[in-house]
């Protein structure tokens, strides 16, 4: 018989984000067993969640439920690949930057626009209701997500703010203009880049480095955490705090794999996915704090920051134009809760 307990899942991961504790069940064989890929190694934030998840949830079922990670990339191909195999069935489970899910669906437009939140406190705020649930109106995304790109998204993760780094140095915004720039291969974010005057190159993660190396590309974005741990830092020196997205990332599941659970055990699955995702998310808030102020100052040749005033004159430029081609697959619905602390996005819709 199964034994489920929301305080017992909420009680082990708190134990599993202070402790990263191992729960032994002794030598008992899981009833189902499933492979969860990511690109980024384990010791960051999505490897907190990827720990977080698989631990939680063989907790939770009592060992019947074993996941395997497999983290840095040792899965064979990109997070493109990874969701094409979700498709296939051919792969069980991925942890993917929600951009990339884009791909196959508009309902994560919200979570693939730059600029359009004016911090990530707000959007944590609008992500969760407590730290083991979605708030109802991204349960409602995930439904939709998942209808469309045909398999289980079962929940999101902000990975922490994104900022520039390039083999430029970038000490203003105007040295961002014409500047050419990776980014993830989803038509909001190409756009977005563009209109604010740079040259948007669409390229998987794993070539970045190479791309930065040979100067295909000059310069890039993603976390201070990334940066570090995958070494950008050689090859693209100068960083520049933008702040202009706070990259979200999806745990997704095969419908194959997905089916072949009973229904209690696909509760236990979401729930732990969530509280996963939100364990990692107060993480990486505060690393972002951290390495920015701590560690690249000391590997980087410059950092420097973008002032407010460039940050509200860039969002006023570029967030209605984005709004005009996008606003509707992020949701009128969605924009109106957000205008309600938001002048940009209240006069788009005034006007609309």
């Amino acid at each position: 018989m199964l034994k489920l307990s929301k305080n017992k899942i909420s009680l082990f991961l708190i134990i599993i984000a202070m402790f990263l504790l191992i729960v032994s069940f002794g030598n008992c064989e899981a009833k189902y067993e499933f492979d969860i890929v990511c690109i980024d190694p384990v010791w960051d934030s999505p490897g907190i969640v990827l720990q977080t998840f698989a631990e939680s949830v063989r907790y939770a079922t009592q060992g019947d439920v074993n996941i395997k990670i497999f983290p840095g990339g040792e899965w064979s191909g990109g997070e493109e690949d990874y969701c094409q195999s979700l498709q296939l069935g051919t792969l069980d489970m991925a942890l993917t930057m929600a951009g990339v899910i884009g791909q196959y669906t508009e309902a994560m437009a919200i979570f693939d626009m730059p600029f359009l939140f004016q911090s990530t406190a707000n959007e944590v705020s609008l992500m969760f209701d407590s730290s083991t649930k979605h708030s109802q109106l991204v349960e409602e995304v995930l439904d939709r997500a998942s209808e469309d790109a045909k398999f289980v998204v079962l929940a999101l993760k902000t990975g922490g703010k994104r900022d520039i780094f390039s083999s430029k140095p970038i000490r203003t915004f105007e040295d961002l203009q014409g500047i050419k720039i990776r980014t993830m291969a989803t038509s909001v974010q190409v756009d977005a880049f563009e209109l604010a005057g740079m040259q948007a190159t669409p390229l998987p993660y794993s070539e970045c480095f190479t791309a930065l190396q040979l100067k295909t590309v000059d310069a890039m974005e993603n976390t201070p955490s990334s940066y570090q741990a995958r070494k950008f830092n050689e090859v693209a020196p100068y960083y520049f705090v933008s702040d202009h997205l706070a990259g979200v990332m999806a745990i997704s599941m095969s419908k194959k794999a997905w089916d072949s659970l009973p229904n209690a055990y696909q509760n236990i699955l979401k729930e732990c996915a969530a509280g996963a995702c939100y364990v990692s998310t107060m993480y990486s808030l505060g690393s972002y704090d951290y390495n920015l102020d701590n560690i690249l100052p000391e590997i980087t040749k410059e950092v420097n920051r973008m002032q407010p005033s460039e940050k509200q004159q860039l969002r006023e430029t570029v967030l209605p134009k984005l709004l005009d081609k996008y606003g509707d697959q992020v949701g009128i619905d969605i924009l109106n809760i957000l205008a309600e602390d938001d002048e940009i996005i209240a006069s788009w819709l005034e006007k609309k």
